[in-house]
């Protein structure tokens, strides 16, 4: 067996490349598993006869890459999926693709919905970004300040109907909370707003001790409703306890380790949420620690390779 990975140039913002690939590749090297990383960007892409092809549904170039050699050579190739936006180029990929593989099994369910019927579940890994190294440890600061962090697209779709009305009931002060995003975004007045990257994201992260994360879909698309739960681990992972939205994933993970508390349905539960935030109380009554240990190994580099190579055996 020798799986290849073709992606674009290597980019250590790219969640995709973070949460997919790059764990993947990790995961089959350390099993001794014959495997390669072509940057199709970066030189002419040539690849030694492989078993296996895997590339990024959003990554043009490797896919024009990877397809006309499949007419070529004799391999099977593997297309990593996330956000889905353009149901028809998913649907014309699919007739190269061998297997779909999807985060949740409501990706699952929007691919087979249009005919695709090679697509299995491969959960993401945990984001490095959420760990210095192997230890797990707490927010530096229990003070019960919250943050938000993404992509500012992300905060119109899911929070734009949520806030200030939460805080404003709540009598929340919004100097209290902090935005984790992009360099030039200014997304809520009075709020603290921080450069995301991933390299300092467990430094920048180290004054906060709740996480609001939300899944809910104000831009009425169905993809912002049925996002996978990966950012609710990176916050667990971090250490921070998260206050989420009623959405498909993260209340499913949610119910799963008993946070169903933690949950809001609109400004109105938020509100009651932020008016009673005890972190220091919270972090033990959750068991934060262990929620931690348990998705660092169920969501490691080994486990979700081991994963890929059940649905491609």
């Amino acid at each position: 067996m020798h799986i290849v990975f073709v992606r674009d140039r290597p980019n250590p913002e790219n969640a995709l490349q973070r949460l997919y690939s790059n764990p993947l590749h990790e995961g089959l090297r350390s099993l001794g598993i014959e495997t390669t990383m072509v940057h199709a960007g970066l030189s002419p892409a040539v690849i030694e006869p492989p078993s296996h092809v895997i590339v990024h549904q959003n990554d043009e170039v490797a896919i024009l890459t990877a397809v006309p050699l499949k007419t070529k050579a004799s391999f099977k190739l593997i297309c990593l999926c996330s956000d889905i936006y353009d149901l028809s180029a998913l649907k014309r990929l699919s007739d190269s693709v061998d297997l779909f593989l999807v985060p949740t099994p409501l990706h699952a369910d929007m691919l087979q919905s249009i005919g695709v019927r090679k697509v299995a579940v491969l959960p993401e890994a945990v984001d490095p970004i959420a760990r210095p190294g192997a230890d797990i440890l707490r927010p530096l600061n229990d003070e019960n300040r919250l943050c938000w962090f993404g992509y500012p697209e992300s905060f119109e779709k899911s929070l734009r109907y949520l806030l200030p009305d939460a805080f404003t009931t709540a009598r929340f002060d919004v100097s209290r909370f902090g935005i984790i995003s992009s360099e030039h975004d200014r997304l809520l007045p009075g709020a603290e707003h921080r450069l995301f990257s991933a390299a300092s994201f467990y430094e920048t992260t180290r004054d906060y001790s709740y996480s609001l994360l939300s899944h809910f879909a104000y831009d009425l698309h169905i993809n912002t409703f049925i996002k996978s739960p990966n950012k609710m681990i990176t916050a667990l992972v971090r250490g921070m306890i998260p206050l989420v939205s009623a959405t498909p994933s993260y209340e499913a993970t949610a119910r799963r380790f008993g946070l169903e508390p933690l949950m809001f349905k609109g400004p109105a539960d938020l509100a009651a949420l932020l008016q009673n935030l005890d972190s220091q109380k919270d972090r033990v009554s959750f068991g934060m620690d262990e929620i931690a240990k348990t998705l660092l190994a169920e969501f490691s580099s080994a486990a979700i390779t081991q994963r890929l190579l059940e649905h491609i055996s």
